[in-house]
């Protein structure tokens, strides 16, 4: 009789000791999903930054872009084009009347002054 309660205490001790472990497991498994998951989002944010820096610089390294700013920054042009180079007040200018942020009965009774 002895015996058999030893035995009883063993198995319920081996049963709660593998119990505990499976669900410890358990646990870091369903740490290390939600880590890889983060970690998935980050390389397609990684993946997508990529493409944009590539096309960035495929674009910086063309032609059009030297061209562009060796006529914007450096006042440049082909060979046989003239180069005219504007005061800073007139660069300022778009040609637009300035538009005033009056009440619409202010600018009528202005006008009819």
């Amino acid at each position: 009789m002895r015996i058999t309660k030893l035995r009883f205490y063993i198995i319920t001790f081996v049963c709660l000791f593998i119990i505990i472990n499976t669900v410890r497991s358990l646990g870091d498994l369903y740490k290390a999903q939600g880590r890889l998951v983060e970690t998935k989002r980050e390389l397609a944010e990684a993946q997508a930054n990529q493409k944009k820096l590539l096309a960035q610089k495929n674009w910086v390294e063309s032609d059009k872009f030297v061209e562009e700013q060796a006529r914007n920054k450096l006042g440049m042009g082909r060979p046989g084009e003239t180069v005219i180079i504007l005061p800073e007040s007139l660069q300022q200018s778009t040609g637009r009347a300035a538009v005033t942020e009056e009440a619409n009965w202010k600018k009528w009774v202005a006008l009819l002054k």
